[in-house]
């Protein structure tokens, strides 16, 4: 007869400090397997961080309070450089905390045309958002000039559509606009006049504008082309045709 032997085994037994096993599956065939002290580390809290940049916004208006989109903005300042336009008359723009140069720079630009610059210094304070507000003097880089012809001499009938074009121009280059929308641009009629279309509102590659009228009115008519920031800069398209006079009548 052979004698068994049988040795107890302590199952709460460790494998050295800091060594952990995993207890067996409910089936209790599956080996216990050992966690390095890295697996049972508990993660470190993160810290809240502490916020490093701020918030710029520049206001830009004209002498007479309006803000004015388009204009261009330049920042300079630790170590950096940074080109925005202004939407709305604002930019926003995230920096780093520090004190910036901030300025409107002379000259044309892609939409517009500065007159006048402005330039100042403003600071940016971490978690936070400032205001810097320069006044500038801007119009619009486009215009209406002639020759101006129409479809159909007038006096105008009643409802009748009259194709109207007239030459877009470049204030920047002294030319032709050719093939440009008509950014903060629009039109306005005098009561007499209806708008039918406006061809995209967009110049033609020979930098010709085009736009669809019809009286609704029997007397005088007029039909202008303003910058929708600047009333003040507005021009009656009907007059760009040269030696005639039909204030009184337009459409019969």
């Amino acid at each position: 007869m052979v004698a068994l032997a049988l040795v107890a085994c302590n199952p709460r037994a460790t494998y050295g400090p800091g060594v952990a096993l995993e207890s067996p599956t409910a089936e209790g065939n599956t080996a216990p397997r050992v966690r390095s002290p890295d697996e049972q580390r508990t993660p470190p809290r993160e810290r809240p961080r502490t916020p490093s940049t701020g918030v710029l916004v520049i206001a830009v208006t004209d002498d007479a309070g309006r803000s004015r989109s388009d204009v261009p903005v330049v920042i300079e300042g630790e170590g950096l450089r940074r080109s925005v336009y202004t939407d709305a008359g604002r930019a926003r723009v995230r920096l780093p905390a520090g004190r910036y140069h901030v300025e409107v720079p002379a000259g044309c630009s892609r939409h517009v045309i500065v007159r006048r610059g402005a330039s100042g210094t403003a600071g940016v304070a971490a978690g936070q958002a400032g205001l810097a507000t320069l006044t500038v003097q801007v119009e619009r880089r486009t215009t209406a000039v002639g020759p101006a012809t129409w479809s159909l001499e007038p006096p105008w009938p009643d409802r009748e559509t009259i194709s109207f074009t007239y030459q877009l121009w470049d204030r920047c280059r002294e030319r032709a606009a050719r093939d440009v929308p008509f950014d903060g641009l629009s039109y306005r009629t005098s009561k007499g006049l209806e708008i039918v279309g406006t061809h995209g509102m967009r110049s033609d590659a020979d930098g010709i504008a085009r736009i669809d009228i019809r009286c609704v009115k029997p007397g005088g008519a007029a039909l202008f082309l303003e910058d929708t920031e600047d009333p003040s800069d507005v021009i009656d398209l009907l007059s760009l045709r040269q030696r005639i006079d039909m204030s009184s009548s337009w459409c019969a």
